[in-house]
């Protein structure tokens, strides 16, 4: 079985099917589809994708049910995973423990961190012993730094930059 990650590939994995008898599953990341973004050609071949696809899976609920609007084909819902032996849960909380939340992705329109930190805003009103970490670069850098100095979150808010999966 093939695993592909995301449409762009699919056309290796009908090729592969047709010719050796290999049977694809595709798991769909990308939020330009929840955003309409996609040219007519992109779309195209997104359809003959997921199409030939013997399991369509995409890893949120809106975007199952955006495929499955767009293309008419079923789409299961299977987040991304934690590897659980890499990042472990802290046991035991306190009143008096910083609650921090991370997050890693492009600083850009698709992973909206602006409403992310509106959210943590709201939050860190009601815990303010509280730390959100946003890990990532990109061209909305500026913007979320204007954003977080605005809201008054210059000693709850880091963006940290580009970091590799160990310093995650």
């Amino acid at each position: 079985v093939i695993h592909v990650h995301r449409y762009e590939v699919g056309l290796l994995a009908i090729k592969l099917k047709r010719e050796y008898n290999i049977l694809y599953v595709v798991t769909e990341h990308s939020s330009r589809f929840l955003y309409e973004t996609m040219s007519k050609k992109e779309i195209s071949i997104a359809r003959k994708v997921f199409l030939h696809a013997n399991v369509c899976i995409a890893v949120s609920k809106n975007l199952a049910d955006k495929l499955k609007e767009i293309f008419e084909v079923s789409f299961q819902y299977l987040p991304n995973v934690v590897d659980t032996s890499f990042f472990k849960k802290k046991k035991e909380l306190t009143k008096n423990t910083l609650f921090s939340f991370f997050t890693a992705g492009s600083l850009d329109v698709n992973k909206n961190h602006k409403m992310l930190i509106d959210a943590f805003y709201l939050f860190h009103q009601k815990h303010p012993n509280s730390l959100l970490c946003i890990a990532g670069e990109g061209p909305l850098k500026s913007s979320l730094i204007s954003q977080i100095e605005k809201l008054g979150l210059v000693e709850s808010v880091e963006l940290v930059g580009k970091l590799e999966r160990q310093q995650m």
